[in-house]
């Protein structure tokens, strides 16, 4: 086993001691419809810097033994296998699309963080505008994933989530190398995020209501979390990296 083996794996090792830890004691359940699903926990950016740090196969293992050594140590319910799964595959994910992206131009992914910022505020400022409207197209279409009372939540929460995205980047133009380190973790952790967030909505849906029309509201609910904690977290790695840039050097 060569030197740098040895040493992501010691750093990776760190990164989920401090991430069971933190998650272990200060994780915590909001439940929703009785059901336990969203879970709020403070110790992922650990486990997303393993990602960032070391590539995808790292980033992976840290996020599943994570979940898995964590439920162990404080259970929050049954043991769901295919959710280490996801952590799995989430943690991968993060860390292959670090890589692609993290030499890129930052222009490209200002813009594009910009547009989908946007399409965000349109879809929900045009889905609250348009439940307020005799039946249409649009609105029947959405029936068919929620009651018609969780449209409104879910509009309201996509026009929030486009709003907040939109003013997280502000800051950045008082940054230098920081901004563009932040738009790109952004979209290398928030894709992987948002994608398996829907995941795991789909799975519990399936789980505990398989008969309910409740998809949209726990999905909108995982969403607006995710996104907000996707913001927060990218702020922290972007410190993450200047504290191991000081102490290691500059990571390439």
């Amino acid at each position: 086993m060569n030197k740098i083996n040895i040493k992501g794996l010691t750093i990776c090792a760190i990164l989920l001691a401090f991430a069971v830890v933190i998650n272990v004691y200060t994780s915590f359940i909001i439940p929703v419809a009785g059901v336990n699903i969203l879970e709020i926990k403070f110790g992922n950016p650990f486990i997303r810097f393993a990602a960032l740090l070391f590539g995808g196969p790292y980033g992976g293992i840290v996020g599943a033994l994570e979940d898995l050594i964590r439920h162990f140590i404080k259970p929050l319910g049954a043991y769901l296998w295919p959710l280490t799964l996801v952590e799995l595959l989430k943690g991968f994910l993060i860390g292959v699309l670090w890589f692609k992206i993290k030499n890129l131009n930052v222009k490209i992914f200002k813009s594009i963080y910009i547009v989908i910022t946007a399409i965000f505020i349109v879809v929900g400022a045009l889905t609250l505008v348009l439940n307020t409207m005799p039946q249409n197209f649009y609105i029947e279409f959405l029936l068919k994933f929620a009651q018609s009372n969780y449209i409104r939540t879910f509009s309201i929460t996509v026009l929030c989530a486009g709003v907040v995205g939109l003013a997280a980047i502000i800051p950045t133009y008082f940054m230098k190398e920081e901004a563009n380190r932040f738009l790109k973790i952004v979209v290398a952790t928030g894709i992987p995020c948002l994608l398996f967030s829907t995941v795991n909505s789909i799975l519990f849906k399936y789980i505990y209501f398989p008969t309910a029309n409740v998809f949209m509201l726990y999905w909108t609910i995982r969403i607006s979390k995710e996104i907000i904690q996707v913001l927060l977290n990218a702020y922290i790695l972007v410190i993450f990296f200047n504290i191991y840039e000081k102490i290691n050097g500059k990571v390439k």
